[in-house]
């Protein structure tokens, strides 16, 4: 059993609640609010680890922070690239995560697929047209 089951259980809560696809210091400072003797280290290890472990997805993106995400599903995302902002796709007719077979040339084993558009959201836009 992992050691700081108690804390891995308040960061899984916390994450859990928020469907904003936070930062790790999102994350961090919204628990500190209720236990203001966590550490900032001890957040984001839990977090590293309960993505290692699957049971919170995490987002890496290429500019700024990663985050993190509830749901587990296969889903792509999108991300404001002017206040970075990021949202579950909604489209549907954005192309589904079908992992392909084990790469015969590679010798690659095929464990996911992360897909991350890139856009404005509606407040970045509406300010973009003024």
């Amino acid at each position: 059993m992992k050691r700081n089951t108690t804390q891995r259980a308040i960061v899984y809560e916390t994450v859990s609640r928020m469907h904003s696809h936070p930062s790790a210091e999102t994350v961090y400072d919204e628990i500190k609010k209720k236990y203001p003797g966590i550490g900032r280290a001890t957040v984001y290890r839990q977090l590293r680890d309960l993505a290692k472990e699957g049971r919170v997805r995490c987002v890496a993106l290429s500019v700024g922070a990663d985050r993190f995400d509830f749901t587990l599903r296969p889903h792509s995302h999108i991300v404001c690239r002017c206040c970075g902002r990021v949202e579950d796709v909604s489209f549907t007719d954005a192309p589904a995560l079908a992992f392909p077979p084990d790469d015969p040339v590679s010798g690659f084993s095929v464990e996911g697929c992360d897909m991350i558009y890139r856009g404005l959201c509606p407040a970045c836009r509406e300010q973009a047209d003024q």
